[in-house]
């Protein structure tokens, strides 16, 4: 995963170079989420980047993300002394950590818009590749739009 989304970060970087010399339309979004459940039950902190640049007709959009979720598993059930239902949990015994790398391409031509997307999300036990070509075309004033798009299985 480390070599995949290192090879989308400099691509990104590189062509956000290229696109300044070009025309100067680039930008870069970054936004942090936490969650917590009460007693600290479950912890959530997601780390989301987009890059986003232009270069003549094309317009390229990477999508970093990395989410950390931890907290504790529920063991089982059991009666309490009052007789309600307890659900006891182990300790801090999860920690999943996903990275995720997406490179979009789109462009348009005449009054169609053509999109080539790939990607990459890796898990402490997964890892999953991605890709999609997509062609979409706006009809009655922009109000109604047909989009086709074929994602191939990739191994």
């Amino acid at each position: 995963m480390k070599k995949h989304a290192l090879i989308l970060t400099s691509m990104a970087f590189a062509l956000t170079g290229i696109a300044s010399a070009a025309d100067g339309e680039r930008q870069v979004d970054y936004q942090f989420s936490f969650y917590r459940e009460n007693d600290d039950r479950m912890t959530v902190r997601a780390h989301q980047t987009r890059i986003t640049t232009r270069f003549e007709k094309i317009k390229f959009r990477l999508d970093l993300i990395k989410d950390v979720v931890s907290g504790a598993s529920p063991m089982f059930n059991m009666p309490s002394p009052d007789g309600k239902t307890v659900q006891v949990l182990s300790g801090a015994s999860i920690r999943e950590q996903r990275d995720v790398a997406n490179l979009n391409l789109a462009s348009n031509f005449r009054d169609w818009d053509i999109a080539l997307n790939a990607g990459v999300s890796s898990e402490n036990d997964y890892l999953s590749r991605s890709t999609a070509l997509e062609l979409g075309h706006d009809f009655n004033q922009k109000n109604t739009r047909l989009t086709l798009g074929w994602g191939p299985v990739i191994g």
